[in-house]
């Protein structure tokens, strides 16, 4: 009797060990997905940071702008821009991959133009726009590299406020998570994709704040071709299923200079 219960115990202890180890497991998983959601929160701050830096800024420096001062220089040969802000999903980006749904992000801008007339500069911009995915299970993101040519038409020269209307197409490299077919709805990876067709419309004022500089407002709407565009991770093609679209609301500071003789 003594020998069978010894048995039927040795024989309960694969499933205990079993039970420990998955437990081990769970936990691992759990410490994982917390410290890469600690990760990401904290790269969230440092944007919001930089966004609100950007933003007090820009407010501090219009208290002190004098109302007399023109939204942009009629005599400058140069602009140069730099903003950030916000950047909303809009149709099937949204619920892109069926489950990997882009959330809203952040964009950063950098760009530098010349005036072939005091109402028009044509220049380059670099941008960067990045979103998150609704993923709980591994924290991954899209992100958008654009290089594009842009023109800008401003009006109202002589007042304190310019509006302007803002045109551009680019090329951009897309950075974004998809799924694998070899652990369907579990499995991700980070892309690098192939090149596409970039194209941005904006509507924004210039506020001046100085002589030959001010703060930007904008609101842009910006289309990438993405549909059909390839990469590959170890054996595998991953193809984008379609292409993205999404509403930029951003703030910044832009300068003239270099008066025409």
């Amino acid at each position: 009797m003594n020998q069978r219960n010894k048995r039927i115990q040795s024989s309960n202890l694969p499933n205990e060990n079993l039970s420990i180890d998955s437990q081990l497991e769970a936990v691992s998983v759990s410490s994982g997905r917390q410290e890469a959601s600690k990760r990401a929160s904290k790269r969230a701050g440092v944007v919001r940071s930089y966004l609100l830096a950007i933003f007090c800024a820009s407010c501090l420096v219009a208290l002190g702008a004098t109302p007399s001062q023109a939204g942009v220089a009629e005599d400058a040969i140069f602009e140069v821009s730099l903003g950030g802000g916000l950047a909303i999903p809009t149709g099937g980006f949204s619920n892109y991959w069926d489950s990997l749904g882009a959330k809203s992000g952040y964009e950063l801008d950098l760009s530098g133009g010349y005036f072939l007339t005091p109402n028009l500069s044509i220049g380059l911009a670099f941008e960067l726009a990045q979103f998150t995915i609704d993923n709980p299970i591994n924290p991954q993101h899209y992100r958008l590299y654009t290089l594009g040519l842009y023109g800008k038409y401003f009006s109202g020269l002589d007042s304190k406020v310019s509006p302007y209307l803002r045109v551009q197409s680019g090329i951009t490299i897309p950075n974004f998570s998809a799924p694998l077919a070899a652990n369907p709805g579990k499995a991700f990876h980070e892309s690098q994709f192939s090149p596409a067709f970039d194209a941005l419309i904006g509507l924004g004022a210039r506020i001046s704040t100085s002589d030959g500089g001010g703060i930007f407002l904008e609101a842009s709407y910006r289309f990438t071709k993405l549909g059909g565009n390839t990469s590959s991770f170890e054996s595998e093609t991953l193809v984008l299923p379609g292409d993205v679209s999404h509403i930029q609301l951003t703030i910044g500071f832009g300068f003239d200079f270099g008066p025409k003789q």
